[in-house]
């Protein structure tokens, strides 16, 4: 081999090792996202008894419970009260809604309007129990009991490959 032909090679390989330095590597964003089970539950105004509730979570032997008044009463410039709940359990209790949403072509837009007389308990646990189980109660009075087994989907919101990975399931119930 002469030498004119290997400073050719020498200057191939050069630029192979060159390129191969500039492969880009792939960029996650930082989108985050949790374990969890969430449910709604609706009913009329008339099926949940006036006073103290109480709704009990039991997700894998583990009992949350968040405590909460009927009728649902806004505090004036503070809008509806929160539950009472435990760290990992949230549960938000007020009217029902039905939203509308307007396309104009450039912009859209939402309104949403309650429901006379219906009632919606959204529930979120963050974690995600394999079998659980959900009371309510007015007073000493069970209203309501519900059993799941979840079926949980998976989501990466960073694209493939990236973390974090995430499980989230939901269920819809009714208080007759």
């Amino acid at each position: 081999m002469n030498l004119e032909h290997l400073s050719m090679s020498l200057a191939l390989l050069g630029g192979v090792t060159l390129s191969s330095s500039c492969v880009s590597t792939k960029a996650c964003t930082e989108v985050g996202c949790s374990d969890q089970f969430s449910a709604t539950i609706e009913a009329t105004s008339a099926s949940l008894p006036p006073g103290a509730h109480r709704l009990d979570v039991t997700a894998d032997g583990t009992t949350l419970s968040c405590t909460f008044s009927v009728p649902v009463e806004p505090i004036p410039s503070e809008g509806l009260p929160s539950p009472d709940c435990p760290l990992g359990l949230t549960l938000f209790v007020g009217p029902a809604v039905t939203c509308t949403t307007v396309d104009n072509g450039t912009a859209k837009s939402q309104s949403c309007d309650p429901v006379p007389d219906r009632i919606k308990e959204s529930l979120r646990i963050t974690r995600s129990p394999t079998h659980l189980t959900v009371t309510q109660w007015a007073g000493d009075t069970m209203i309501f009991e519900q059993t799941a087994i979840p079926t949980y989907q998976t989501s990466q919101p960073n694209g493939p490959g990236c973390e974090p990975i995430c499980r989230q399931a939901s269920a819809s119930w009714s208080i007759p």
